[in-house]
């Protein structure tokens, strides 16, 4: 009887440990808090390679690069430059994809892949790409 109660009371401060575990995991850090936007990380699902192996992709789905520019620390104008991100759009300018790539151009990350893309003015590949 002794040995049943003690192994119950130890089952049940390993299921309200676990319970309690998952609470805090939800918990959001905010971006910036000093700032009124209110904004924060989240996990998102994205698709990373090596940068090779992402361009790899992005040509093989005739993508073309339309931009480029720069991410910087604290995501402030003056801060250091951390990462590079490029937005390509598909050759028939329906499809775009955002890419992250780190300073040492090993890693990049798509960051999405959107579809059905509206263009006000569509641009012209040579000329506008």
């Amino acid at each position: 009887m002794f040995k049943k109660t003690i192994i119950g009371i130890v089952v049940s401060l390993l299921l309200t440990i676990g319970v309690s575990a998952q609470e805090t995991d939800n918990t959001i850090e905010p971006l910036q808090p000093e700032t009124e936007q209110k904004l924060y990380w989240m996990s998102m699902p994205v698709i990373c390679g090596t940068q090779e192996n992402v361009e790899d992709y992005l040509k093989t789905f005739k993508f073309n690069m339309a931009n480029m520019s720069v991410g910087k620390a604290g995501a402030k104008n003056d801060g250091e430059i951390v990462y590079y991100v490029t937005y390509w759009i598909s050759e028939d300018f329906t499809q775009s994809i955002a890419v992250v790539t780190n300073m040492t151009a090993t890693e990049s990350c798509m960051m999405y892949k959107s579809f059905g893309l509206q263009w006000t003015d569509p641009p012209k590949i040579g000329k506008d790409l």
